[in-house]
């Protein structure tokens, strides 16, 4: 029970700040929403342990940081939303 069992989650259109905690991020994790935010920050490594994830969207937030290369790794992936951050890589 409780988060390790979480498949989806959408935190889009708030005003949560800070981090994303990579622990959040689980197995079984298909779908990551947390667009219209207030994060700062990295993308955590926590996300490619997300192996079936296939939507992930940090859009229109306050994060920085190089691109992964490990996105290359999550083979089911489809949707991937970084802009209006401050990313480089």
């Amino acid at each position: 029970g409780g988060l390790m069992d979480l498949g989806a989650i959408n935190l889009g259109n708030n005003r949560f700040e800070g981090e994303i905690p990579g622990a959040i991020f689980t197995r079984s994790m298909t779908f990551f929403d947390a667009e219209l935010n207030r994060l700062e920050g990295e993308i955590p490594d926590g996300v490619f342990e997300a192996r079936g994830l296939t939507q992930f969207n940090v859009g229109k937030n306050r994060m920085k940081g190089t691109i992964s290369k490990d996105f290359e790794k999550l083979k089911d992936l489809e949707i991937l939303i970084l802009s209006q951050n401050d990313f480089s890589g």
